[in-house]
């Protein structure tokens, strides 16, 4: 028996599904015989790749050819089908990806077909080959003989050298949509006279995650277990999903933060041997229609359910709000790395869900910036109360004591004192750092406890930076482009006069003096030097002041 998924491959350019643009651009360059050189198919698994790559081949090599019509009839089409074709020469690029390799199939290229018109050369999972095997194609795909035309498939392009990539034509194939992927399920469950549910097609369809090849892989292991009618109950015996009913249970716990029985509903799914990331999988798909059905009710199309499950969903959604579910759905897809590499699957989720549970009684962080600000004004108020009344009482006591015990002055003193004249000072400007500084504390009083001096703020041109320490990372993000940040540059702006850019940086070790420039100031403050000119020996003051010390006069 021939798997479905061999059965059913595109044999022309129209049953290739969720491509149209590239077939169309494909059948276009062959009808107007501008076909290149050189391609490269990437995308997702399973979306037609090496199909297009073949009937590409068939197009080009059909008795009746080139034509976008091959016959499928002919020798060359029919070779191509089986991949027995001599001059059609497909490769798997993880098994054949030395330099060695490469230079085979370099020299292969320089004889012209056996029988063909054309030589084709593809290379599935072009990705795996070495860097030295791809240097190795750099010049014959520059400049590749007339008859010969390369195909290269990956998954994932950005292995790929960008020497190669723009030697090629490159098409990126699209992942596709759960509609063309149900309308070619369709057609080939009528063929095969397999009875399909609507519900079960949507279950099998996501299941896929976009590969048309996984969908019928997973057809087959159906028919094989249930026969040719498969029900929803098929599907999830044997790929292990949530029922419906179980979801429903155990996303209403997490959304109530019933910790007690998230864990007791966990357990039970455990015990009947449902797989942990499977189990995690469902749920996000649960609260990702959830929200759909919370934010947009009238656009039910968007979750390929039935009927029983949208009115489900309904009943679930109008118990919670958009809030809930998005902060639950966040948490969960957080949590999406470590889920798939996590060793211990079954006590991570666990875990995860108990957090989730507990989601309510955590505060906003919003909320508790909010909640700060709103107290700081007052705060500041008192202790600016109580520094006046302190530094009243400190001047009342000292002018008390100055007027009980004057301090007597030496007459000598007295005498040789002179008024030194006045000067009129003007006052010095501030740094500009320094004011915007004030500035964006007296508008953001919650900004101190991140900008605690002036030096942390850097002009240079129209690039204002701003250093952080290491330990305030969390909040690069506010500053660089949250609300803080808007404040900090509308604030530089104003008092700088000319558009600012804000640029956020982390500083490891934030404990060095820091000048009003913003630089950091590590060199050791320089001594006077001493003085070199021996005292004036005459001086009357001098004379005075040794006798009032009881010391000599020492000269150099």
């Amino acid at each position: 028996m021939i798997m479905l998924a061999r059965k059913w491959r595109p044999k022309t350019f129209e049953e290739i599904a969720g491509q149209e643009s590239i077939i169309k651009t494909i059948k276009n360059a062959i009808q107007y015989n501008q076909v290149a050189q050189a391609y490269l198919f990437s995308g997702p698994r399973g979306s037609g790749k090496t199909t297009l790559a073949r009937l590409l081949a068939m197009a080009m090599n059909c008795i009746n050819g080139p034509t976008i019509l091959p016959c499928n009839q002919c020798s060359s089409c029919k070779e191509i089908t089986s991949s027995n074709s001599i001059d059609v020469i497909e490769i798997d690029g993880a098994s054949n990806r030395g330099i060695n390799e490469v230079r085979e199939l370099r020299e292969l290229a320089q004889y012209r077909p056996n029988r063909d018109r054309y030589k084709i050369i593809i290379i599935d999972e072009v990705h795996m080959l070495t860097m030295e095997a791809f240097n190795a194609l750099l010049k014959i795909l520059e400049e590749p003989p007339g008859h010969v035309i390369f195909i290269f498939a990956t998954t994932e392009l950005r292995k790929v050298p960008t020497t190669i990539i723009s030697r090629c034509q490159q098409f990126e194939f699209k992942r596709l949509s759960e509609q063309s992927m149900k309308e070619r399920l369709s057609l080939i469950t009528q063929h095969e006279g397999i009875v399909l549910t609507a519900s079960a097609t949507s279950m099998l369809v996501k299941a896929s995650e976009g590969s048309l090849r996984d969908t019928l892989s997973m057809l087959d292991q159906l028919v094989s277990y249930a026969g040719k009618n498969i029900t929803p109950d098929n599907i999830i015996s044997l790929l292990g999903f949530l029922k419906s009913e179980h979801r429903m249970e155990l996303a209403e716990a997490l959304v109530s933060g019933d910790m007690s029985k998230t864990i007791e509903l966990l357990n039970d799914f455990f015990e009947k041997g449902y797989d942990p990331k499977t189990i995690y999988f469902d749920v996000c798909t649960h609260f990702r229609n959830l929200l759909i059905i919370v934010a947009c009710p009238a656009k039910r199309q968007f979750l390929n359910l039935d009927e029983t499950e949208i009115i489900s969903l309904s009943a679930q959604a109008e118990k919670t709000d958009m809030l809930t579910v998005i902060r639950i759905l966040n948490m969960l897809l957080d949590s999406d790395y470590y889920m798939r590499h996590t060793d211990q699957p079954t006590i991570y989720l666990e875990m995860l869900f108990a957090k989730v549970s507990q989601l309510k009684k955590l505060r906003l962080f919003e909320e508790a910036i909010n909640k700060i600000e709103q107290l700081t004004p007052s705060l500041e108020t008192k202790t600016a109360a109580a520094q006046d009344g302190l530094l009243t009482t400190m001047t009342q006591e000292s002018e008390r004591k100055t007027k009980s015990s004057p301090v007597e002055i030496d007459p000598f003193i007295k005498q040789i004192k002179a008024e030194p004249p006045a000067i009129e000072s003007s006052p010095v400007p501030e740094e500009p750092q320094v004011t915007i500084y004030k500035k964006i504390i007296e508008i953001k009083p919650f900004i101190a406890s991140l900008l605690t001096s002036p030096g942390q703020l850097i002009i240079k041109n129209d690039l204002l930076r701003v250093l952080l320490p290491k330990n305030k990372e969390l909040f690069k993000h506010d500053i660089e482009k949250g609300q803080y940040g808007e404040v900090v540059l509308k604030v530089a702006q104003e008092i700088l006069g000319k558009n600012m850019q804000l640029q956020v940086e982390l500083i490891q070790n934030m404990d060095l003096d820091m000048t009003p420039t913003g630089s950091f100031q590590d060199t050791p403050p320089m001594k006077t030097p001493k003085q070199t000119n021996p005292p004036d020996t005459k001086d009357p003051l001098v004379i005075k002041a040794a006798e009032l010390f009881k010391g000599g006069i020492k000269k150099d």
